[in-house]
């Protein structure tokens, strides 16, 4: 084998290798049998040839057919060539060890074969077969990241194989070879240790359980190297292993892990090796819990007894507790520096609160306390909750905010838990302690998101325990019976959550009431000496606790049919109470949300009779109760926000009350609607509008009988010229009416009369009742036959257009709503009339009349909704067309409104007209004048509506049929559209390719085995295998970046430098330059080659010969870039084809140079051009951010220290020019540096006359410069 064989694969290489192969291997075929090659006669003729070593130039084409073919070949002819094979590859290796391509294809040829050879320790063991294995753990520590990771897959895969058929002779060897690596690792040479370790991240789990521990502990002591990425690599691989989905060691065997782990913490502060400690050692909790856990608890594994004694009873053995002891050492963690510490700290603590206290319910506890090991458990997560109750010390200050989020998870899993919730009362108070520090300044300097996150924290806990338990474990009140000043933030904290939870009327009674009625007794008791800013206070602490009520009941009352009968008594009482008139807000509220509650747990169902005892319970209370509210609203004003909680209370009762109730209480408000509207003042009307309210909310529920009654209550009210309160109301009715009750109120008048007589009442319409009025109108068309909704367009289309332009948003959408009513139900040519009759009449007479111009406007809006609604109706393009002069006419006038309207028009119509009658000689530059000539001095306002009317017509007709009719001003506008618009097509045309690409890679295919099973099942699973595999070595020059785990390290973030407050959900975004280590098991392409550098841990030795790796790495990707342009595919009917792979060519990337936007290959030429200014810009170049001068630059001295006074210049003065530029937040950074020239020597100048008192000051310019020149003398 020559040394100079290139490495690049050409397609042409590749086609012309296949011809010459299927040539060879028909002429060996038997006269009569000709067919075309199979992918097993591929391998034989490849391996022949190359094991005779006449491979020639043509080596790497042969190797990559091999490559494609050795999935679809005969498992039989492989093995059979294995010892062969794998020696010429093992030479071949060994000659081109500097040629990474020709490298990288034949060692994955070599794992391909070693991957289909048996598992058999005996097969294993013969020399050919070590040779060719330890030829693979040689590239183990490759300086190509790709040759590397290929032989950790194929290694991988391997040890995988041999561990399902329990073979243990290769993953032994494998594991020896790895203990022995570690063993020679030092703090000078490093390197081969560390890829070896990177190599366990996923093959740990493989080795057999006897070589698992030695492998463990070697590693660990890798840490007394003191190489900080060492360190966190080995702590990532325990991470990993324990994590891995092939995991599979026994008990003792995991116990023993966990204990090594757990006596191997850092010795070093890095931040990196701290993080993955903390979540490694979560990731063996979980692990040994899964598979045991009492192990867990008591370091035993089941069935094991200590010293005589059952396992359950041990609880303080040497190895006992190994829970709480790495609780103990998370918490510890915390006092690191580094935000990623905390937020591992944080997350493991997380993953193993969330594991230990699974969901159980409250029988299953009861059954498992009766087994000693299930009150073990419960015994060890008290102890627990114990320990992380200590994190709110002040000296773990800096972390609280990550822990916090743990807190809550842990409050929400008890609060679905059958355990008892006062297991966290520990927890709890802690949590309130450092609450009411922060609350009442005790504790300063607090960040507000902490102080936010502490409030959501103690929320989850009240949610958790309950009113009853939470105010056990914090008392609202002190020993004298009152509310203490220091617990005050208790009841904003129930105001906030009380509705998100379920709750106990009862607890009110027991425990808000009491403390309400010592406040109440201390007012009733007091003399005329008592304090009035005392009595203040306690009438408003009574008005503080009653206010929890309505909250308490709006979520789930639990016990409402057991406690509503004794709360009822003191709910109506405080009606008629008269000293405390404040407290019916909060019943009321407290009625409505019961009610409320009630009807939707138990709905209305029409014809059943089903109700449940709370239901009934308030049904029979619903007569004492709705005439309070009736009385309650009676003496409030409708402006009031009191009256409309009032009416829904009143809505709510009435739909659980009885038939009859409700049938009495309409009566008594039409009586009362009808009575006060007969009454001529305002107070009247306002009463009116009340009662129209509270009947508006009860009109679902109104009986049929007097449906009749309550339509000719409100018909008047339509027509008459009422205040706008009682009118929109009046309309509200109707609306109502027609919508719950349309049968009976048509049967007394039809929709058109109705609708004639409202609109008759335009004049005395109110402004505010409009959008109202067109939603009944709207419901009256609803029912309305083609013929009548014809005479409806007739009277009512004015108005609706009008409205179109009205101020009132919902006015404008009720418009827009009944006329695409009118245009979806009635044909095209009634509405074109209509409109065009509008459009060439002018009801004032003056052409320059407001209204004219807005009514205008809205019948053309409406001509392009019936246009486009139309559209494919030939009558009404050609309507289109000879309605265009006539709409642009409406130009003349130079109106906002109607310039609007007539672009909106254009835009319809070069979109639905056919490009025929665009392209017309007369209409096409009319069209175009229209937009671009005939706007006047509205054209700027409307540039983006003329911009889409230019897009529309060059996709419609072409570019270079629109550029000749475009003046000559606008075409600029022209080749912005043009410009922009090829820019989205090649955007599309790229995403298109990528598709076609990846749909073709994933359709490809090959032939089954040719001597394995005929089922047509394991054909396709080796056809997608194959193509798996295929699209796999397509894609494999993109893994060629150097591996983030050896390049460089994540930024540490130091406390207070934190900018992101949210927890991750897993370990791939705990650090955040780093991307999962799960792509790395599954071979996808890392994100990490973003590398971000900045501060470390401490102790950290950084690698200076990684830079030179690096970029020998990105060296061998260029290099190996030709290598994938090209594969070998293997088709569906066994055919090998030489496939190009399509790569999509992304736009150029974009740099700035000099000042100009250059595609980044041109700024290369460009920055190389020799520059002669380019060495007098750089001493500039510090300070050109935004060109600004220092303050008083222009007046600094060359020689002396201070400043000087310039002929024909003002006298020198320490100021600084005003600059908006300095407000943008962007340059704040340099807005301080800039204003610190002054402010610093005011402050220098300030201190030195407070030091010196009554001696001179120095000059302040002198004094500003003095500072940036301190061995200067000032100038006087």
């Amino acid at each position: 084998m020559s040394a100079s064989i290139s490495h690049s694969v050409s397609g042409k290489g590749l086609q012309d290798t296949i011809a010459t192969l299927q040539e060879v291997i028909k002429s060996q075929q038997e006269v009569g049998q000709k067919h075309e090659p199979t992918p097993t006669e591929y391998f034989a003729i490849i391996s022949s040839t190359i094991s005779v070593g006449s491979g020639g130039d043509r080596l790497p084409e042969l190797l990559k057919v091999l490559l494609a073919v050795i999935p679809s070949s005969s498992k039989v002819i492989i093995r059979v060539q294995f010892k062969q094979l794998s020696q010429s590859l093992l030479s071949i290796l060994k000659a081109h060890v500097e040629n990474d391509g020709l490298v990288h294809i034949a060692l994955s040829v070599l794992g391909a074969i070693m991957q289909q050879q048996e598992t058999s320790d005996g097969f294993w063991g013969a020399l050919h077969a070590l040779q060719s294995l330890n030829a693979v753990l040689s590239f183990l520590d490759s300086d190509s990241p790709r040759i590397r990771r290929l032989s950790h897959e194929i290694l991988s895969s391997i040890m995988r194989a041999h561990q399902q058929s329990k073979s243990t002779a290769v993953r032994g060897y494998i594991a020896d070879f790895c203990v022995g690596v570690i063993l020679s690792c030092s703090r000078a040479v490093y390197k081969r240790t560390h890829c070896v370790i990177l190599f366990l991240e996923s093959a740990l789990s493989f080795v057999p359980e006897d070589k698992f521990q030695p492998l463990l502990e070697f590693s660990l002591r890798l840490q007394l190297c003191e190489i900080p990425k060492l360190t966190a690599a080995v702590y990532r691989m325990c991470d990993t292993t324990f994590q891995s989905p092939y995991y599979g060691f026994s008990v003792g065997a995991t116990l023993q892990a966990f204990q090594l782990l757990l006596s191997a913490r850092p010795s070093t502060a890095d931040m990196e090796a701290n993080t993955y400690y903390c979540t490694a050692m979560a990731s063996a909790v979980l692990s040994l819990r899964k598979q045991d856990r009492v192990a867990l608890l008591t370091g035993v594994p089941t069935g094991v007894p200590v010293a005589g004694a059952p396992v359950v009873q041990v609880i303080a053995s040497v190895n006992g507790n190994l829970l709480n002891k790495v609780v103990t050492n998370l918490i510890s963690m915390c006092e690191s520096d580094f935000v990623q510490v905390h937020v591992a700290v944080s997350t493991a603590l997380k993953r193993i609160l969330c594991v230990v206290f699974e969901r159980r319910t409250a029988a299953v506890i009861s059954q498992m306390m009766q087994n000693g090991s299930a009150a073990l458990e419960e015994t060890h997560l008290q102890m627990l909750i114990a320990n992380v109750s200590t994190l709110f010390q002040l000296k773990y200050q800096h972390a609280w905010l990550y822990i916090l989020d743990t807190m809550r998870s842990l409050f929400d899993l008890f609060r679905h838990n059958g355990r008892s919730v006062k297991m966290i009362q520990m927890l709890v108070t802690s949590l309130a302690e450092v609450y009411q520090a922060i609350e009442h300044g005790v504790l300063l300097n607090v960040p507000h998101n902490v102080h936010s996150s502490l409030s959501e924290t103690m929320g989850a806990a009240v949610r958790t325990c309950g009113l009853k338990l939470f105010l056990e474990m914090l008392p609202l009140a002190d020993g004298t019976g009152l509310i203490a000043p220091s617990k005050e933030w208790i009841i904003t904290l129930l105001h906030s959550n009380l509705k998100q939870m379920p709750c106990n009327l009862t607890d009110f009674g027991t425990c808000i009431l009491p403390l309400a009625n010592n406040y109440y007794k201390l007012i009733k008791g007091a003399d005329g000496s008592a304090n009035a800013k005392e009595m203040k206070m306690h009438r408003t602490r009574i008005t503080q606790l009653w206010s929890l009520l309505p909250e308490l009941c709006a979520y789930h009352v639990k016990d409402l049919a057991e406690t509503f009968s004794k709360m009822s008594p003191i709910l109506e009482r405080l009606f008629s109470d008269y000293d405390f008139p404040e407290l019916l807000t909060f019943v009321v509220g407290a009625l409505y949300q019961l009610a409320k509650g009630v009807r939707e747990r138990c709905p209305r169902v029409p014809g059943s009779d089903h109700s449940t005892a709370e239901l009934t319970l308030l049904r029979a209370s619903a007569t004492k109760f709705i005439p309070l509210l009736l009385q309650y609203v009676e003496g409030i004003s409708i402006g009031e926000g009191r009256f409309q909680e009032g009416v829904q209370a009143i809505a709510a009762w009435c739909e659980i009350a009885p038939d009859g109730l409700i049938a009495a209480v309409s009566k008594k408000l039409l009586q009362m609607v009808l009575t006060s509207t007969a009454a001529v003042g305002g107070s009247e009307n306002e009463a009116a509008a009340g009662w129209m309210a509270v009947l508006l909310a009860i009109i679902p529920l109104l009986p049929e009988t007097l449906v009749g009654v309550a339509f000719k209550s409100i018909r008047p009210l339509l027509t008459a010229s009422e205040t706008s309160s009682v009118q929109k109301r009046a309309y509200g009715l109707l609306l109502a009416l027609l919508s719950e009750h349309r049968d009976v109120v048509l049967a007394m008048e039809s929709p058109l009369q109705m609708l004639r007589a409202v609109s008759e009442a335009l004049l005395t319409c109110h402004v505010s009742s409009r959008s109202m009025r067109l939603q009944c109108i709207l419901s009256l068309m609803n029912t309305m036959s083609d013929e009548d909704l014809t005479q409806a367009l007739s009277v009512i289309y004015r108005e609706v257009l009008i409205c179109q332009k009205d101020a009132n948003k919902k006015t404008r959408d009720g418009a827009l709503e009944i006329l695409k009513f009118f245009i979806s139900r009635l044909r095209g040519e009634v509405i074109l009339h209509a409109l065009t009759t509008t459009l060439s009449t002018n009801p004032t007479g003056n052409p320059n009349s407001n209204a004219t111009s807005v009514l205008k406007s809205s019948t053309v809006t409406a001509l392009c909704l019936l246009l486009l609604h139309h559209r494919s109706n030939t009558m009404m393009l050609e309507a289109g067309v000879t309605l265009l002069p006539q709409v642009g006419e409406l130009l003349i006038a130079d109106c906002p409104h109607q310039t609007k309207a007539v672009l909106s028009y254009l835009r319809v119509f070069v979109s639905i007209q056919p490009v025929q009658t665009i392209t017309n000689e007369e209409l096409l530059p009319s069209v175009v004048a229209a937009f671009t000539q005939s706007l006047g001095t509205h054209k700027a306002k409307f540039s983006s509506r003329c911009r889409a009317i230019m897009r529309k017509l060059t996709h419609r007709i072409g570019e270079d049929t629109l550029r000749a009719v475009v003046p000559h001003s606008d075409q600029p506008l022209l080749d912005y559209v043009c410009k922009h618009a090829r820019r989205a097509e090649r955007r599309k045309d790229q995403q298109r390719r990528a598709l076609l690409s990846s749909r073709e890679e994933r359709m490809l295919g090959s032939d089954s085995d040719t001597d394995g099973s005929d089922d047509e099942e394991e054909d396709e699973e080796d056809e997608g295998s194959v193509a798996r595999r295929i699209a796999q070595s397509a894609a494999g020059n993109a893994h060629n970046a150097e591996d983030y785990r050896m390049g460089k390290r994540p930024k540490a973030m130091r406390v207070g430098e934190a900018g992101r407050t949210d927890l991750p959900s897993s370990l791939d975004d705990l650090l955040d330059d780093q991307p999962s280590l799960r792509q790395t098991m599954r071979g996808e392409k890392s994100s990490s080659d973003r590398g971000v550098g900045g501060k470390r841990g401490r102790g950290e030795v950084d690698d200076s010969s990684r830079g030179k790796r690096s970029n020998g790495a990105e060296g061998s990707a260029k290099k190996d870039a030709d290598d994938d342009k090209y594969n070998v595919v293997v088709t569906a009917d066994g055919k090998v084809i030489v496939k190009e792979v399509e790569v999509v060519e992304e736009a150029p990337a974009v740099k700035m140079v000099r000042g100009k936007r250059v595609a980044e290959d041109t700024a290369v030429a460009v920055e190389e051009e020799p520059n002669k200014q380019e060495h007098k810009e750089a001493g500039v170049q510090k300070r050109r951010k935004l060109n600004l001068k220092e303050p008083g630059e222009e007046y600094r001295a060359k020689k002396a220290g201070g400043d000087v006074w310039k002929k024909g210049m003002l006298e020198p003065h320490a100021f600084i020019p005003l600059d908006p530029r300095l407000l943008s937040k962007k340059h704040r950074t340099q807005a301080i540096g800039h204003f610190g020239v002054v402010v610093k020597g005011g402050a220098n100048k300030k201190a030195s006359a407070l030091r010196n008192k009554g001696k001179a000051t120095a000059d302040k310019g002198g004094e500003r410069h003095s500072r940036n020149r301190p061995h200067q003398k000032k100038h006087k």
